[in-house]
């Protein structure tokens, strides 16, 4: 079902993309932002979607706000057996702008990510275990934006996260450290 969605993304990007090789982009000497702009993003990957703000307080540097939120579930027809799944994730950071070359904005951000994950599971004798996973710690990203106009831009990211964790699995609590990239993303971000 995600891979569906990720599909999706790629087409609706091509879509704009194609058409917008025959505009000529801005110079590659300048950003396309300006202070006090607001801008909106929608990221998807195989692993997650999500939708974030950003708040340039210069043309090169911006403030990054990110949400995201997963739940599923899954059952066994003829049995009580199901599992469920709700993650969410927020994050908050200092983005920095580069022209790369025309028409192409390149990105780094570095903030701070907030996690968590509830799993629960029904076996068929409808007995019910919770796992419980939090996490909080700093996080970095690299990206590049093409800009379709001045108001639309398409692009990637990739990112790595260091995260403190705490769990609860059944009746037994662990703490821990996690070391982990995010998937490459595809992004959809409007300017206004």
């Amino acid at each position: 079902m995600r891979t569906t969605n990720v599909i999706s993304s790629l087409a609706l990007a091509a879509v704009f993309v194609l058409p917008a090789t025959l505009h000529a982009q801005r110079n590659a000497s300048n950003v396309p932002f300006r202070s006090g702009q607001w801008g909106a993003e929608f990221s998807a990957s195989n692993d997650f979607q999500s939708l974030g703000m950003m708040r340039f307080f210069s043309p090169r540097r911006a403030l990054a706000f990110d949400a995201n939120l997963d739940n599923t579930s899954t059952s066994i027809d003829g049995s009580d057996a199901e599992t469920s799944n709700t993650s969410y994730g927020l994050s908050v950071g200092y983005r920095m702008y580069r022209p790369l070359t025309s028409g192409v904005v390149g990105h780094l951000t570095g903030g701070l990510r907030v996690s968590s994950s509830s799993t629960s599971i029904t076996n068929g004798a409808g007995v019910t275990t919770d796992n419980n996973t939090r996490g909080y710690g700093p996080f970095g990203e690299i990206g590049a934006s093409y800009f379709v106009t001045p108001h639309l831009s398409l692009g990637a990211a990739y990112g790595l996260e260091y995260l403190m964790t705490s769990s609860k699995q059944g009746a037994t609590d662990s703490s821990g450290h996690s070391l982990g990239s995010s998937p490459l993303s595809v992004r959809i971000s409007l300017y206004f």
